[in-house]
């Protein structure tokens, strides 16, 4: 676990209900829900697109990147916007670069191998070569290409705990002064068939309803299952204070990392890792257990919601608990930071993606578990006006 006072300065989200995060927000406020399947529309990205492109010239990038990638720099542009950062001043030594991904620029590898079952590997266009020869590096060297960045670039791959896992790097990364300047960043576009039929034959993906469509229900004591999403998240950290003393700056209290490893999508029934976690979290400041506002939890409308509601309950009590993927969809490996960032907003805007209205002073606890048992979490304080 880690305990140090890292701020987020800066915050950058796209989903398919905002093109940034306060959108994002509203459209949830507003009743707003994906069906079926998440799709960032094309109007979003279009004027992203149009920075990346013009970013690109003499940066040694292909001119089609992969939709993954799109979608992380279109949050990390965001993200820099948001905390007034010029881009160009992430490019020093002492700013590392952590991102996550579930399967990296999956989409343009499947292009690939479909170009070599066709012509061969030398049938291969730059852009796929490129996508190919980074692996799941591709959205790291991307945003380092961006950023000018002269210091340290890291990606973890951790399923869909990828985005915690990479915020608790980040944030031990900054504790132990290995950098000033974090840039935590996790994206993922996996609307293929491929995928989509592999989580229904895992029997994760929700069936269709009488109506036809498919829906996520996290928390609703069935275990329906999700819809795949797309979507783009960063933030940007530092143990600096923030200038902007009028605003409210959440802080990173502690962050925990953990795994069960004990089936690919079966976790463990008794929720053991997951309870050790939460309880590691909850005693960060045990003289005030009130403190704890709500709870974002990772459900995903599968069977395992039930163990995470009752582990979290054991701790907590009767506490607001909710998962976005009811109006999201799951965003897989982006979907632990999509948490942090809209847990963020709740802290801003004094209310829960559900409505509740939230204290001044408060903590909440982001939960984000992926397959084969990996877990991520953080404790998020509210921040002070």
């Amino acid at each position: 676990m880690v305990r140090s006072p890292v701020y987020i300065h800066g915050t950058g989200l796209i989903t398919p209900l905002g093109r940034t995060l306060p959108e994002t927000f509203a459209g949830i406020m507003a009743g707003g829900r994906v069906l079926d399947a998440g799709e960032v529309p094309e109007s979003f990205l279009e004027p992203m697109i149009r920075q990346i492109a013009a970013r690109s010239i003499g940066r040694g990038m292909p001119e089609q990147l992969d939709r993954s990638i799109q979608l992380g720099l279109a949050a990390l542009f965001e993200a820099c916007d948001s905390a007034a950062w010029p881009m160009e001043s992430l490019s020093a030594e002492d700013t590392g670069i952590f991102t996550a991904t579930s399967k990296g620029p999956a989409i343009s590898w499947l292009s690939a191998l479909d170009t070599m079952r066709q012509s061969g590997a030398p049938g291969l266009t730059l852009e796929q070569a490129w996508h190919v020869a980074l692996g799941t590096g591709a959205l790291g060297t991307a945003a380092g290409a961006f950023l000018g960045c002269r210091g340290s670039i890291h990606t973890t791959v951790a399923a869909c705990a990828g985005g915690m896992a990479a915020l608790h790097r980040a944030v031990k990364a900054l504790d132990s002064g290995d950098c000033r300047r974090a840039v935590v960043l996790a994206a993922d576009s996996s609307l293929h068939a491929l995928f989509t039929g592999c989580y229904d034959n895992l029997g994760v993906l929700a069936a269709r309803e009488p109506d036809g469509h498919r829906r996520c229900r996290p928390l609703t004591g069935g275990a329906g299952g999700f819809v795949v999403s797309q979507a783009g998240a960063a933030v940007l950290l530092s143990t600096d204070e923030p200038i902007a003393a009028h605003k409210k700056h959440p802080m990173i209290e502690a962050t925990w990392l953990g795994a069960e490893g004990l089936h690919m999508v079966g976790a463990d029934p008794c929720g053991s890792r997951l309870t050790n976690g939460i309880n590691a979290l909850r005693c960060v400041n045990a003289s005030d257990l009130s403190r704890i506002s709500f709870v974002h939890a990772h459900a995903a409308g599968t069977q395992h919601d039930a163990v995470e509601s009752a582990a979290i309950r054991r701790a907590f009590g009767q506490i607001p608990i909710f998962s976005h993927k009811q109006w999201l969809g799951h965003s897989l490996g982006a979907s632990g930071l999509v948490s942090l960032a809209l847990s963020a907003e709740c802290h801003r805007v004094g209310r829960t993606l559900t409505g509740d209205p939230l204290p001044d002073y408060g903590d909440s606890i982001i939960i984000a578990q992926g397959f084969g048992g990996h877990i991520g979490m953080c404790r998020l304080a509210g921040g002070e006006n």
